[in-house]
């Protein structure tokens, strides 16, 4: 038996995939409209939580929450952080007061060239390469349209 339109048996299968897969997929939590003032509330309490930590413990936990770090990743970071605060420690130790303060290790120079008018490329030699060239420029695609 053929269907009076073609499309319509592909058309209602697309259609009832369709509405599957959005039962299928979680809606979020609606939120409430004092959503924002518990939040703020929750923050209250979480800083008064904090103060109470030292300082390291405090780092760690808002790093941990904050960047989502599992606890491997946390004892690689450590490990990273001590191999860094090893190498800068090694140069505190140097006698540095004979050194002056500087932005780069080498002098920087610019060296200019003088601004001089000369002649420019002849335009047969400009178009040499162009793909498609019209009446003496470059032709290119028309933009937005």
């Amino acid at each position: 038996m053929s269907c009076p339109r073609p499309n319509a048996a592909s058309s209602t299968g697309r259609a009832a995939a369709l509405a599957s897969r959005a039962a299928a997929e979680p809606v979020g939590p609606v939120p409430l409209p004092e959503a924002a003032a518990l939040a703020r509330s929750d923050r209250r309490e979480l800083a008064a939580a904090l103060a109470g930590l030292g300082a390291d413990h405090r780092e760690v936990i808002v790093l941990r929450y904050l960047l989502d770090l599992s606890e491997a990743e946390v004892e690689q970071l450590t490990a990273e952080l001590g191999a860094i605060l090893d190498a800068v420690s090694k140069v505190s130790e140097l006698d540095l007061a004979d050194v002056p303060p500087t932005s780069h290790p080498l002098d920087l120079v610019n060296e200019w060239a003088e601004d001089e008018p000369r002649p420019s490329l002849p335009r047969e030699d400009a178009l040499a390469n162009a793909p498609d060239p019209f009446e003496g420029a470059f032709r290119v695609p028309a933009v937005g349209g």
